[in-house]
């Protein structure tokens, strides 16, 4: 027996949840005899034994296979292809290229599907490593007898997508690496530099200014394992329990989402990085042939962010009820003007394709160009703010120094 997720339509309604049944086939069949309309079902677990649901998504048999590994497989795939030469032999080929032991043991995979006759898609769909995007070109190559094209469409939509999440990395890692720096040194300072000059004051039985007092109690309080201890014991416990929290809680981790989102600059950096890689993915689905209530499904995915993923189930429930896409995206404040504006052209002229892909290439320099500044303007002002606590610390421990002659008694 194996669980499946589905979502569809009921009585104009927009449903989900998970069933039962032997396989995709009974499935299908108990929903349509429910007179649901599906736009999305896909296995999740199969129970064996006890009742116990196993996740073969998870397992030790289906590891984590590298994006470059991904990316050499779909391009080599696709080149061979291309040539004329046949799956079989294409895929024979991509075998002796990788050196990946995971990567090779998914070949074997595709190589003994194809020997079966079946079709490679459905090595696709069991592999964790795949998600649905490339599952549905794959399947739209095979449809069409256009494999080699689809392979490059998956090689090409792979490589945009890692730039995105390379450039997002990139824009968030350096005010946050700065900033650990900053709190380090503050501590090492307080832990080790700070002591250092308290003794030397204490053995003079000086009278210390305020700024030196507030350095020395706050050393202290770093020192002290009941207080500083405690206190990082509870900063670790809180962010791990926080961590644990966004995991669990769908709640949670929507506030989470919506801040992140909300934060000036940085919001606007990631909201538009991630309509780079949904515009990405629509233009590809869309070229595959793929409906509009799968390709947004498919798509909501890609956003990596509940609140964005909402929005857009949103819009699905609203095209589902006959409304215009362009008219839906225009409704969800959250999206910029220029972006609604480009996919209601796109849906008026009859070219949504066309129009998501150059949504994704004007998303893509935006968020770029909008990084590149927001990193040029900060690394200033995190020097300044570097300066000003690190220099503040100095200036409070050497200000007893200046009145040395009156400490000396």
């Amino acid at each position: 027996m194996a669980s499946f997720s589905y979502k569809g339509l009921k009585d104009g309604r927009y449903i989900d949840g998970v069933m039962d049944a032997l396989d995709r086939d009974e499935a299908i069949f108990k929903l349509k005899k429910d007179k649901v309309i599906i736009s999305n079902i896909r296995e999740i677990g199969r129970k064996v034994g006890f009742n116990k649901s196993i996740n073969w998504n998870v397992e030790i048999g289906n590891p984590k296979i590298p994006n470059k590994e991904i990316l050499i497989f779909t391009k080599i795939m696709s080149t061979m292809l291309k040539s004329g030469i046949s799956i079989m032999d294409a895929l024979k080929l991509s075998l002796e290229q990788t050196k990946n032991k995971y990567m090779k043991k998914f070949i074997v995979s595709a190589i003994e599907a194809v020997n079966k006759g079946e079709q490679i898609s459905t090595v696709f769909e069991k592999d964790k490593n795949f998600d649905e995007v490339a599952v549905s070109l794959i399947k739209a190559g095979e449809s069409t007898g256009r494999l080699d094209n689809f392979f490059l469409k998956l090689n090409d939509m792979q490589q945009k997508s890692a730039d995105i999440r390379s450039k997002l990395k990139k824009a968030m890692m350096y005010p946050l690496t700065v900033f650990i720096i900053v709190i380090l040194v503050t501590i090492f300072m307080l832990i080790k530099v700070v002591p250092i000059f308290q003794k030397m004051y204490e053995s003079m039985g000086a009278q210390l200014p305020t700024p030196t007092r507030v350095v020395v109690s706050m050393s202290e309080f770093c020192t002290d394992p009941l207080r500083g201890g405690a206190t990082l014991i509870f900063i670790i416990v809180f962010f791990i329990t926080a961590k644990i929290l966004v995991k669990k809680s769908k709640k949670i981790r929507r506030m989470v989402d919506k801040f992140y989102i909300s934060i000036p600059i940085i919001g606007n950096i990631i909201i538009k990085a991630k309509l780079a890689r949904f515009s990405m993915v629509m233009q590809n689905l869309s070229a595959a042939g793929v409906n509009i209530i799968e390709m947004l499904d498919i798509a909501k995915m890609s956003m990596g962010n509940l609140y964005l993923s909402e929005s857009i189930e949103r819009i699905q429930r609203g095209v589902y009820s006959g409304e215009q896409i362009g008219s839906l995206f225009i409704k969800e404040n959250i999206f910029p003007k220029i972006f609604t504006q480009l996919v209601s052209i796109g849906e008026q002229s009859g070219s949504l394709d066309s129009m998501f892909g150059s949504a994704a290439d004007y998303m893509d320099k935006e968020f770029t160009d909008i990084a590149e500044n927001f990193n040029t303007i900060l690394e200033p002002v995190i020097i300044v703010i570097m300066g000003i606590v690190v220099g503040g610390l100095l200036i409070a421990l050497y200000t007893p120094m200046f009145s040395m002659g009156e400490l000396i008694k």
